[in-house]
């Protein structure tokens, strides 16, 4: 079964690139627990695959809830990285192996 997956021109494979890693976001949630300066970020995928980054501080008098949350934005989305690397790489081992078995 062929399963298509976005190429660049000239059938080199697709470069993961900060857009592209962004174009797969469908949602991003913060949530602080109460009392804490913990933040969480859940990014949503386009599949809807969850990933999750954290931000601490341990002093409070430099905490500041936006750069929590720009921190734990910037630890979920390094974690979408190897994600879409691997998926990029799975989808082109798959057709190899089409192209390989079937003539034409």
């Amino acid at each position: 079964m062929y399963i298509p997956w976005p190429r660049v021109p000239y059938g080199s494979p697709m470069e993961l690139t900060a857009n592209h890693i962004r174009s797969r976001i469908k949602n991003v949630q913060y949530y602080q627990f109460p009392g804490t300066m913990t933040i969480l970020c859940c990014i949503t995928t386009l599949n809807g695959f969850n990933v999750v980054g954290e931000a601490h501080c341990h002093n409070a008098e430099k905490f500041s809830v936006i750069i929590g949350q720009d921190e734990a934005y910037k630890k979920a989305v390094d974690k979408i990285w190897p994600l879409e690397a691997y998926l990029d790489r799975h989808y082109e081992d798959i057709n190899n192996v089409k192209q390989s078995i079937v003539p034409g």
